[in-house]
This record gives structure tokens, sequence and C-alpha cells, in this order.
């Protein structure tokens, strides 16, 4: 599930679909799959790998999620 997870969160990111991904990201922290630094490090790599523009959306899905959890960043 996790790499799914991973997977699923990336392609989202990477077509910048911003809600979808915010979706994923929030049920991978809620479901303990994730959590926020291998979220952090997923954008990381993303960025670099699909380009800022994408790591951002996921950056910004990640801490939109925290957020809405409660979660520390």
């Amino acid at each position: 599930m996790r790499e799914r997870l991973l997977i699923s969160i990336a392609g989202t990111a990477a077509t910048k679909d911003a809600s979808t991904c915010e979706a994923y990201v929030t049920g991978a922290l809620k479901s303990g799959h994730l959590n926020m630094t291998e979220l952090r490090e997923a954008a990381l790599q993303l960025a670099v790998y699909d380009g800022w523009a994408s790591g951002g959306v996921l950056d910004r899905a990640v801490t939109t999620a925290a957020k809405l959890l409660g979660l520390a960043e």
C-alpha cells in the first residue's frame, strides 16, 4: 500500500492535480502508511526529477493535509 500511495501521490502532483494529491496525502497520513518526513522527501525527489512545479504541488499538499489533521510540520 505504501508504494502504491507514493506512485499515486507522485502521479497526481506531476499532473498538477492539487486537490487529488491533497486527498491522497491526507489518506496516507491518516492511515499511517506515510509520515511527514517521508512525504517531504518525496516532494524534494519529485522536484528534482519532474520539476519544481510538481514538487511544489506535493509540498503544498503536505502542508495543507498537516494543517487539516493538526500535525506539526
